[in-house]
């Protein structure tokens, strides 16, 4: 069941969250983003989509009853949902504001707002304000910008899209991805607030189950790729011999709807119009080198066939971009 979530939640003394007001199938209920520290200057984290009145009102309501304006806002990465409503964050907004992100290792696929530029993070560093210490951990995989931040003063992690309140994300690079992950369970944090979905109160269960969903999607790719013998097999052949609810033609159009099959009518939230493109994007064939077990070669044209499939990269597996 679905956990209902205000547009205005305060978590503690030292944390508010302010929904983003953009409820959607891959934002949930919308973006969380957090108003933390306990001063009359404050940090925010993320700051939800462009063009969203709602969030802004939201925004100003909590800073007028609480006194206080911000003064430094972290983006966690680089998605529309997160960075987008930068700008009219910051037209609310009278005094200077700092704005932090980690950069992303290609071009920025969602361009800084004009006239603004944002002062570089790297793993480990820290923002302070009156009442927090927020320290930042980089953990690509999400996207190769990802930062969680860890409050040092409760032990709990803000997670951003690396880890979610309720079902899993989506990544560009699974290995980075379960990477960061391990590195999530190492810290054994308290508690998260994730970037959507509720809070999660026993984190390190969830956290250690997303990395076995995904070491059993790796064990069953694996496994229809022994069994198939075509020398070719096409992404949704391979999504079909995993995904036994494909064979349902109602279920398999709901999830071509939903992901795009490269006709136009994409989803917004995997690439929009251009869709997935199935059966031409994708290709899968065995190879064998340097007298090595089994590889797989994979030539992909959207990045997302490759969260689809769930995939891991590991020494024997080649992927080919």
């Amino acid at each position: 069941m679905t956990t209902f979530i205000s547009k205005i939640t305060e978590i503690g003394p030292r944390i508010i969250r302010i929904l983003g007001c953009n409820p959607g199938p891959m934002t949930l209920q919308g973006t969380n983003t957090y108003l933390i520290g306990t001063g009359r200057k404050r940090v925010l984290l993320d700051v939800g989509e462009a063009r969203n009145a709602e969030y802004i009102t939201s925004l100003e309501t909590v800073l007028q009853q609480q006194d206080t304006t911000i003064d430094q806002i972290v983006i966690s990465h680089w998605h529309h949902d997160h960075i987008g409503g930068l700008s009219d964050v910051l037209k609310c907004l009278h005094e200077p504001v700092s704005v932090y992100k980690i950069p992303r290792l290609e071009k920025e696929d969602e361009p800084m707002p004009h006239l603004i530029s944002y002062i570089p993070l790297k793993h480990q560093d820290e923002i302070k304000t009156q009442g927090a210490t927020l320290r930042i951990h980089h953990t690509p995989g999400h996207t190769t910008d990802h930062a969680v931040l860890e409050l040092v003063e409760e032990d709990a992690v803000f997670s951003g899209d690396c880890v979610l309140g309720e079902g899993t994300t989506v990544f560009e690079d699974l290995h980075s991805y379960m990477t960061s992950l391990q590195m999530l369970v190492k810290m054994c944090p308290k508690i998260v607030y994730p970037g959507h979905g509720p809070i999660i109160e026993d984190p390190v269960p969830k956290i250690q189950h997303y990395i076995d969903h995904r070491n059993q999607r790796e064990k069953q790719i694996l496994k229809v790729m022994n069994l198939e013998t075509k020398k070719f097999l096409t992404a949704m052949e391979v999504v079909k011999a995993v995904y036994k609810l494909f064979s349902h033609p109602g279920l398999a159009a709901l999830w071509r709807g939903w992901l795009g099959d490269g006709s136009g009518g994409g989803s917004p939230g995997l690439g929009g119009g251009a869709g997935l493109g199935w059966e031409s994007g994708f290709r899968c064939r065995r190879v064998q080198r340097d007298s090595q077990p089994l590889l797989l070669s994979f030539t992909r044209t959207h990045q997302n066939i490759y969260t689809l499939l769930q995939l891991r990269m590991s020494p024997t597996i080649c992927i080919n971009s």
